[in-house]
C-alpha cells in the first residue's frame, strides 16, 4: 500500500517505524527536533528539522504546510511531547484536511498519559495496578504504604525521576528535589517483582476486535532496580493479555496501546502504565511478524487491520543500554540470554544493526554521549 507518512517525533521506534513503512511501500518523512539516531535511518526518504516539536499553537500551521507540501496521509507520533501535541492539532488537522493523525483524542490521551490519573482508572474498574497515592511533595505522605516505595512522576519517560526510597526519612530528603524537577508525582507500592518485567504492544480497532499483540518479556532493564528495556524475548501470555486487552475495552479504546506490566512474586500482574504511542522497543514486533504502523496506517486510510502472524521467541537487544547494564549490574556474568551473545537466528538489535549500519553507530555513540553525561545519569540515579 503507497502512502505517503509523517513520522512525527524521533527516537528508536521512528528508527523502526521508518523501516516497517518504508519496506511495505511508504513514503516516509521524519519531523523532529534535534534527533541524532533515526534521521540518519536510510529508511528515511525527508527529514524535517523542526525549531520546536512541542508547542502546538507554533506547530499546528508547520503541520499543516508538511502535510499539504508532502501530501501527508497519516500522521504518527512518535514521543510523549509529539504524541500529546499531536492529540491536541488533530481535530484542528483533521477538519483542515484529508490526514489521518494516529493518536487518542485530547481528553482521553491526557487521562492515560497522566500515571496518577491512569492508576486512578484502574483503582475505578478493579483492574489490577500497585498500591498508589497521589504525592504533593511535602515529605509525610506514605499513608501506611509499606517501604520500600517508588516516587513516580505523573509525566516522565524512560524511567527519568523514578526513585525508590526505603524510609520515611529518605522520602522527605529526596522528594523535593524529584517534585521540582519532574512535577507532579505519585508515591507507588514497590512490587517484589521476579527478575522481568512485560511490555505488551496491542491493536484494538473502531469496533472493539483486537486485531494483533506483541508481548515483550524484559529480561535485562536500566536503571537496574526498574528501567528501560536492554534485552527482551517475545512471548505469548494469555492471562497478561486478556487483562489489558479488558483495559481497552473500559477505555473504549481505538487504536495503538502499550502498557508496562509487573508480575509480582504471587503471580499476579499488575498494570504499572499505558503508553499511548509506539514504544522504543516497536522493533520486538516487527522481528516477531508484527507491523504495528503499517497496521495503523491500513485502518486508519481503509478500515482494514488485517492481522498479521504473530511469531514470538525473537530477542531484541538494546546494545548502548545493554552496555550500560553490563558496566552496573552484579549479574553481568550470569545473565541468560548471555550478555556475550551478539549473533544468531533469532537475535535482532533495537538499534538497527546491520540493515541501517550508520544509525546503529550514530545510537552506539549517542548512548556513549549519555552515559558520561551528568544530568543523564542523574535522571537514572533513583534506581541503581
Amino acid at each position: 500500500m503507497m502512502a505517503n507518512v509523517l513520522i512525527f517525533g524521533g527516537g528508536l521506534q521512528a528508527l523502526s517505524a521508518a523501516h516497517s513503512l518504508q519496506l511495505s511501500g511508504c513514503r516516509v518523512v521524519m519531523a523532529t527536533k534535534g534527533d541524532r539516531v533515526a534521521s540518519r535511518s536510510r529508511f528515511i526518504d525527508k527529514h524535517i528539522e523542526l525549531e520546536d516539536d512541542s508547542d502546538p499553537e507554533r506547530l499546528f500551521p508547520l503541520l499543516s504546510r508538511i502535510v499539504e507540501e508532502e501530501s501527508i496521509d497519516v500522521i504518527i507520533p512518535m514521543e510523549d511531547e509529539q504524541a500529546a501535541c499531536l492529540s491536541r492539532c488533530k481535530a484542528w488537522l483533521e477538519n483542515g484536511s484529508e490526514v489521518k493523525c494516529a493518536v487518542a483524542e485530547d481528553s482521553l490521551f491526557s487521562m492515560v498519559s497522566d500515571k496518577s490519573s491512569f492508576i486512578s482508572f484502574c483503582e475505578k474498574n478493579a483492574l489490577p495496578h500497585p498500591k498508589t497515592i497521589a504525592l504533593k511533595g511535602e515529605g509525610n505522605e506514605h499513608d501506611g504504604l509499606v517501604f520500600p516505595l517508588l516516587i513516580k512522576p505523573n509525566h516522565a519517560a524512560g524511567a527519568r525521576g523514578l526513585t525508590l526510597v526505603r524510609s520515611a526519612e529518605e522520602l522527605d530528603a529526596v522528594l523535593p528535589w524529584v517534585v521540582s524537577s519532574y512535577g507532579a508525582c505519585t508515591l507507588q507500592e514497590y512490587i517484589c517483582v521476579k527478575d522481568y518485567y512485560y511490555n505488551v504492544m496491542l491493536y484494538r480497532d473502531v469496533n472493539g476486535r483486537f486485531v494483533n499483540h506483541c508481548i515483550l518479556k524484559i529480561l535485562r532493564y536500566y536503571p537496574i532496580n526498574g528501567g528501560s528495556s536492554c534485552c527482551g524475548i517475545t512471548v505469548e501470555q494469555n492471562d497478561l493479555l486478556r487483562i489489558c486487552e479488558e483495559t481497552l475495552d473500559k477505555l473504549d479504546w481505538v487504536g495503538f496501546a502499550d502498557f508496562d506490566v509487573l508480575e509480582g512474586d504471587d503471580g499476579d500482574f499488575r498494570l504499572v502504565e499505558l503508553n499511548p504511542r509506539l514504544p522504543a522497543c516497536l522493533r520486538a514486533a516487527e522481528v516477531s511478524g508484527v507491523n504495528f504502523p503499517m497496521l495503523i496506517v491500513s485502518d486508519a486510510l481503509k478500515g482494514d487491520a488485517t492481522p498479521y502472524v504473530y511469531s514470538p521467541g525473537k530477542i531484541l537487544r538494546f546494545l548502548g543500554l545493554d552496555l550500560v547494564w553490563f558496566l552496573r549490574s552484579p549479574n553481568r556474568f550470569k545473565a541468560t540470554p548471555s550478555w556475550f551473545r551478539f549473533g544468531g537466528k533469532n537475535l535482532f538489535y533495537q538499534e538497527g544493526g546491520r540493515y541501517d549500519a550508520k544509525a546503529f553507530a550514530c545510537s552506539m555513540l549517542e548512548g556513549a554521549r549519555k552515559f558520561f553525561s551528568k544530568s543523564f545519569r542523574a535522571q537514572k540515579s533513583g534506581m541503581n
